[in-house]
């Protein structure tokens, strides 16, 4: 057996890293897609729709707002377990494998932005301004919306995001979700 596959000469992989992505990919198929723990937890979660007969929700554990069934996700509470080596692999396999006090329910949305934080060590709240500020840079409407705010645009792309994360601050970021 190798320990290093991406080496032989029918690998598809350039390097190691693309390696432990792929198999960091198939075992999440495998392993958490239908991991049985984690789906009755999202049952045990859900409650009635107030408004909608037969339609259920949950609400998420990082912004507290009401979610679809249907558009809501597990969630470790302690994520970001890394696969970058061998000796990672049954760590990460047991990290799928959580039991069900170590799951939440979030928004699509919100496990989006707890995921950011985790990778970046930052806060979920700096990660929700960050994740914004990106938002409105890659819909090239950012010099636009500075000046929708009241401020003179930077001259340039990474000087106008950490403007719009500091006007989202100012305005305790209204709207992020």
């Amino acid at each position: 057996m190798s320990e290093k596959p991406w080496e032989d000469p029918l690998s598809p992989w350039k390097n190691k890293a693309q390696f432990f992505n792929w198999l960091r990919g198939n075992l999440r198929k495998a392993v958490w897609q239908f991991y049985p723990i984690k789906l009755e937890a999202k049952k045990l979660w859900a409650v009635p729709h107030p408004e909608r007969k037969g339609w259920r929700q949950i609400q998420c554990a990082l912004t507290g707002e009401m979610v679809s069934f249907s558009a809501a996700e597990s969630d470790h509470i302690v994520g970001n377990v890394s696969l970058q080596d061998w000796g990672d692999v049954l760590p990460f396999i047991q990290h799928l494998c959580a039991n069900s006090d170590e799951l939440q329910g979030v928004s699509k949305e919100a496990h989006r932005v707890k995921s950011y934080a985790e990778k970046m060590g930052i806060t979920f709240e700096e990660a929700l301004l960050q994740k914004k500020a990106i938002e409105i840079i890659k819909s090239k409407k950012d010099v636009a919306w500075i000046k929708e705010q009241g401020y003179t645009p930077e001259t340039n792309s990474k000087k106008r995001r950490e403007q719009i994360i500091e006007i989202l601050r100012e305005t305790n970021g209204k709207e992020m979700l």
